[in-house]
């Protein structure tokens, strides 16, 4: 038996290391529910999820690292449940980081995994009270490592939905994200593949979506003219504004600062072009873009009259959407064309 300060950081130390590879999706990790007594030894562990399940002496049958009794009624039940969280974590995991690392971060998981196991069964040989100060410092770990502010904790995680995003990601002071534009849906909305690290995969792979791993990101202060969808007409200078986005950014390393999340799913960001300029303020310079005014509009770090001035500037010299004379905003027309 170990003594109890080696156990505890060891304790510590595995479950924080676990902690940080886990994806950060909900269906990454389930919280052991108490049973009918708290011993530690009723904790089963497996790689990628966890679940209580009875411990018996007898033989037991492992299935992705959580141990069933033969006997035990819940053996069945358990192992429908976790095989399906199994392998939703590992498809999490695998868009974390790029194919060539994923054998490391596995061992690295694994490694842990058999730690925290073993520590597990060493619990069984301390008293209740012992043992439920071990579990709460297997949850510190766990908490820890899962936090975004932990050391490593950002850099190995990749943002997919903008619904997974932590709030500490969003607001005018929160970190800057790096990744590839992988297309402009039209002139103010991008498709982001975030890239934590130099080791997360920077292109997406054959047989990978948009749709599954990139972030719908919407440009923030500025709203550009509807371009033609669903067999609807777009708006005067919709393609035009789309083409020059794509030319900032399409394919490139950018970097953005998320704000806030809308209505539809998408994070609303400061998004910066590769020569560091944001692209609010290049929109609306060339009047390919108007000041958004709607309902939860946000704005970027040069603030709302500063972005005003840019757009009376392209007023006055008559570009893009200002070269027209009169005209509907793309807010007149969305309502509209609604109809």
């Amino acid at each position: 038996m170990k003594n109890l300060a080696q156990l505890s950081t060891q304790l510590l130390f595995a479950s924080f290391i676990l902690a940080i590879f886990l994806p950060s999706g909900s269906d990454a990790f389930v919280a052991p529910s108490w049973s009918t007594t708290a011993h530690a030894s009723r904790w089963q562990l497996s790689p990628l999820s966890f679940a209580p399940s009875p411990f018996s002496s007898q033989a037991s049958v492992c299935k992705h690292g959580i141990l069933f009794p033969p006997s035990s009624p819940q053996r069945l039940r358990h192992a429908q449940r976790a095989e399906p969280l199994y392998m939703a974590a590992k498809r999490k995991a695998a868009k974390s980081v790029s194919g060539k690392l994923m054998p490391a971060v596995q061992g690295v998981m694994s490694c842990a995994t058999k730690v925290l196991a073993t520590l597990f069964v060493e619990l069984k040989q301390l008293s209740k009270i012992q043992a439920l100060l071990f579990v709460a410092i297997f949850w510190i770990g766990l908490t820890i490592g899962r936090s975004p502010s932990a050391i490593g904790g950002m850099a190995l995680k990749r943002f997919q939905e903008a619904s997974e995003i932590p709030s500490a990601f969003f607001g005018p002071s929160a970190p800057l994200l790096r990744g590839r534009v992988t297309s402009c849906s039209d002139g103010d909305t991008i498709r982001f593949l975030h890239v934590p690290n130099r080791f997360s995969a920077n292109k997406l792979e054959k047989g990978q979506t948009q749709t599954e791993y990139c972030l719908p990101i919407r440009l923030c202060s500025m709203d550009t003219p509807e371009t033609a969808k669903f067999g609807k007409p777009g708006q005067p200078f919709g393609q035009e504004a789309k083409e020059y986005l794509q030319k900032l950014l399409d394919q490139k390393m950018i970097k953005i600062r998320l704000l806030q999340k809308d209505q539809y799913g998408r994070a609303v960001a400061e998004v910066y072009a590769p020569n560091g300029k944001g692209c609010d303020e290049l929109m609306l310079k060339k009047g390919f873009a108007e000041v958004y005014l709607g309902g939860g509009a946000v704005y970027g770090p040069l603030g709302k009259d500063k972005y005003l001035a840019f757009e009376a500037q392209a007023k006055k010299k008559k570009l893009g959407i200002w070269s027209t004379g009169k005209r509907e905003s793309a807010a007149e027309f969305k309502k509209r064309t609604k109809k």
